[in-house]
């Protein structure tokens, strides 16, 4: 019999820590000492990424204020009639207070995203997404707090259930991260500029994180969010696709209803209005009979153009990935209008053909191409928005 320490000896009999081992078909101390060096480990994955949220802080805080003012003067030399200075402790916190809503947006973005993953896991097969908490898919055991926190809970884990260890897939992570850049990259393109990107829309005078969030212009605030759900709903039929499945319609009409009726309620939201672009004058005022046909006519558009497209897409895309295309349309077509429908799905069509050759083997790839090169045309339009209604007389 292999001498073992008196610790050892000492546990061994009725004791229920042995008892424990000895079903675990472990022999000896070497377990406990993988135990304790398993438990002292540094958690990376976790860590850096704070880290690196510590740096960004630093950098923005001190060195960005140099950075800001010398691109300042190479973009306008000319020197302002007036400005505003303040001392060193109010300039940090000032900057401080900026970098965590900017976090903040992200962070909220991340919420969103991972509540669509719930409903595109669950909706369609069957499952309801309102009653009952999230679960381990394997061992199905009730997730705690920290487990369910964006983009943490994931690196929390190492990517694993922290019950059976199973590895949790990727997409998760991956769209809260994708939805929670669109709400941060929104921010700075539509919010803090006061609107710069939207067409018809008189930009604010003053500008930035004091005159937009902190003193709330709630017009533009709607519009921002209104716009931000859009892409963010877009990304998740992306997250179906990769799952295989087909997002129901019926599910799908509640989500345009939600996201565009703020347009009924809120008139200035008709940046671009159904007249826009035909040989009609704008003679009558905004009203909600002209902002409903305004709406009808983006759906009609949106649905029509995209069912159009979507018989002329290759035949190796799958039947979800046509599905999902057609209800793009109807999304894009009632937040943005008609005009911005038939100019993404013209060019986004075009954009992908040369790119559907490359993935003709793989079906999955080819839908998962498609989409995406969608929602980066819809994105990318909705950033210079205001410049390309401009181009084409809007």
């Amino acid at each position: 019999m292999t001498d073992l320490p008196k610790s050892w000896n000492a546990l061994n009999g009725t004791n229920a820590f042995s008892q424990s081992v000895a079903l675990e078909g472990d022999v000896g101390p070497p377990r406990i000492r993988r135990r304790r060096k398993r438990i002292l480990r540094i958690n990376w994955m976790l860590i850096a990424p704070l880290l690196l949220w510590v740096f960004g802080w630093y950098l923005y805080t001190y060195p960005g204020v140099a950075w800001e003012e010398g691109l300042r003067k190479w973009w306008n030399p000319k020197p302002k009639t007036w400005s505003t200075t303040w001392s060193s402790p109010q300039r940090e916190l000032i900057r401080t207070i900026q970098y965590l809503a900017t976090f903040w947006f992200f962070y909220f973005g991340a919420s969103i995203g991972s509540f669509l993953n719930v409903v595109a896991g669950r909706w369609p097969v069957g499952k309801g997404i309102v009653f009952g908490g999230s679960k381990c898919p394997y061992c199905a055991n009730r997730l705690r707090f920290i487990h369910n926190t964006p983009v943490i809970g994931w690196l929390w884990c190492k990517g694993r259930c922290a019950f059976c260890h199973l590895p949790i897939a990727t997409r998760y992570l991956w769209m809260e991260v994708i939805i929670g850049s669109i709400f941060m990259v929104l921010m700075f393109r539509e919010l803090i500029t006061g609107g710069a990107n939207l067409p018809n829309w008189r930009v604010e005078s003053f500008v930035g994180f004091e005159n937009t969030i902190f003193s709330p212009k709630w017009l533009l605030i709607t519009a921002y969010l209104q716009h931000a759900m859009l892409f963010a709903s877009l990304v998740m039929l992306v997250s179906s696709s990769m799952e295989g499945l087909r997002f129901p319609w019926l599910g799908w009409f509640g989500f345009v209803v939600i996201i565009c009726s703020p347009k009924l309620f809120y008139m200035p939201l008709e940046f671009v209005r159904w007249s826009d672009g035909l040989a009609i004058a704008r003679s009558f005022p905004i009203s909600f009979l002209s902002t409903g046909s305004t709406l009808l006519a983006g759906l009609g558009m949106g649905g029509a153009v995209a069912g159009l497209t979507c018989v002329m897409l290759p035949k190796w895309v799958t039947s979800d990935g046509r599905t999902h295309w057609r209800q793009a349309g109807w999304m894009v077509g009632g937040v943005l209008g008609w005009q911005a429908a038939l100019v993404i799905f013209v060019v986004g069509w075009f954009a992908y053909l040369p790119l559907s050759m490359a993935f003709r083997h793989n079906p999955r790839a080819a839908t998962l191409t498609l989409l995406a090169t969608f929602i980066t045309v819809a994105f990318g339009h909705h950033m210079f928005w205001r410049e390309i209604a401009s181009m084409i007389g809007l």
